[in-house]
């Protein structure tokens, strides 16, 4: 089965007050904490949607595909909107946040063993929906109708009985919005 991953790495960090994707965390850049735990070989493509220049170098890096979104504004919509351009010939795509630097390998890998091209398959905490979420290729059109600073859960919520929960430790889906979250772990 084709599954492409997407990294969102195009957001504007205002809680964090400063650009939270290149700030140093163990002395690397947090979202090539991410990039270290992708297994490219789950993935058909491996796509980072960015509006940073040094986001788009890091990702270059490890040889993923880069979708520059000139729009950040518009809202996380836009940022699917592009990158699913990208995907529609994918069986599955899974969207994974870049601020979730402790999210692990094993995990990703077994959220795509466990995709089954029709359910929507999200990693989750004591039955709390988290990032990141796999879609059937069949859910790409309504994703593409999003608008706004609305993300994929959006749909996720329309379509609860096709969802499937995979159980992922709570640390690994925090994802970092103040400096104080990188205290936490």
């Amino acid at each position: 089965m084709k599954i492409n991953l997407v990294i969102l790495a195009a957001g504007n960090s205002t809680r964090f007050q400063e650009n939270k994707l290149l700030y140093p965390y163990h002395g690397i850049a947090l979202v090539e904490h991410v990039f270290q735990h992708i297994p490219k070989a789950c993935f058909d493509q491996v796509i980072v949607v960015t509006q940073y220049k040094k986001v788009e170098a890091l990702a270059k890096q490890y040889d993923f595909v880069v979708v520059y979104n000139p729009s950040p504004e518009k809202g996380i919509s836009y940022s699917l909107h592009l990158v699913l351009e990208a995907s529609l010939t994918s069986d599955g795509c899974m969207f994974l946040a870049g601020d979730q630097p402790w999210l692990k390998t094993d995990s990703i890998k077994a959220l795509c063993e466990h995709f089954d091209g029709t359910h929507i398959l999200c990693a989750s905490t004591h039955g709390i929906i988290k990032n990141p979420i796999i879609f059937p290729a069949a859910y790409y059109e309504e994703l593409l109708s999003l608008v706004g600073d609305v993300g994929g859960k959006k749909v996720v919520h329309r379509h609860k009985e096709a969802c499937i929960l995979w159980e992922v430790d709570e640390h690994e889906l925090y994802d970092v919005d103040t400096k104080a979250n990188l205290k936490i772990f």
